[in-house]
């Protein structure tokens, strides 16, 4: 998990909070296209290690990092947030450590009910506050996409509206959802492991867009990384970037 903050403070200040991403390449964060294409790559800057945001004294340092770069996929369209997917290329890599690692990403999407987690700094709907300081983790299963689509015609969305392909859904349990701010934080979900000898998580999506926060029967919609994944990998190519250190 890494937050994406506005540069010029070491300190962290909600007001510079801009979303989340997550680690592809020790050099490389993803996150949501629709956070950061209004800024230049000097205006923002990732930190990883992060946990506790008023506290600055943890066991485990967190990392900040410039961004020299920013990589929007093509076909990226704001107002309805399909394709929203994009690369931030570091000045300088993160150091792998404990709380700092890269993470995998999904393939082929885990079938709907499967039980997923997302997290981020944004509004907490428990705690009723805009912001939440300690990172949130939420469980969530994943809706079928038809199923998402036609519970969402039932919000102010309206009965025209569709879900892009590049678009998945998570959640509808009624208090449990990413709220605002949480934008392009990853929503992870197991690996099929054939031996269940451990768990371990892939980025099968990342924080698009709800319609409120956490009502019943309203997933949350996320994009689907299995449907940007090559996308991502000729891009590592482009940047003269290792490609592989997100398989599992």
């Amino acid at each position: 998990m890494v937050a994406i903050l506005k540069t010029g403070k070491t300190d962290w200040d909600n007001e510079d909070y801009i979303g989340g991403g997550s680690i592809i390449s020790p050099s490389v964060v993803i996150t949501a296209a629709h956070k950061i294409d209004d800024y230049n790559p000097g205006q923002i800057k990732c930190r990883a290690g992060e946990w506790d945001t008023q506290v600055t004294k943890e066991v485990l340092p967190h990392q900040d990092r410039l961004v020299k770069k920013i990589v929007l996929h093509p076909e990226f369209l704001k107002l309805h947030a399909h394709n929203d997917v994009a690369l931030l290329i570091l000045s300088e890599p993160f150091t792998l450590a404990p709380h700092v690692g890269v993470a995998c990403l999904g393939r082929i999407m885990p079938p709907a009910g499967t039980e997923c987690y997302s997290m981020g700094w944004g509004a907490d709907i428990k705690k009723n506050t805009s912001y939440s300081g300690i990172l949130k983790k939420i469980l969530l299963k994943l809706v079928r996409d038809k199923q998402c689509e036609i519970n969402l015609k039932n919000t102010k969305l309206g009965s025209t509206y569709t879900l892009h392909n590049s678009l998945t859904c998570a959640g509808g349990e009624e208090g449990v959802d990413t709220c605002v701010g949480d934008g392009g934080s990853p929503l992870v979900c197991p690996l099929p492991d054939p031996s269940r000898k451990s768990t371990r998580y892939a980025v099968y999506g990342m924080v698009a867009y709800g319609v409120g926060c956490g009502e019943k029967d309203v997933p949350g919609v996320y994009v689907d990384i299995p449907q940007v994944y090559q996308w991502v990998k000729d891009q590592m190519v482009a940047e003269g970037l290792p490609n592989t250190q997100f398989d599992y």
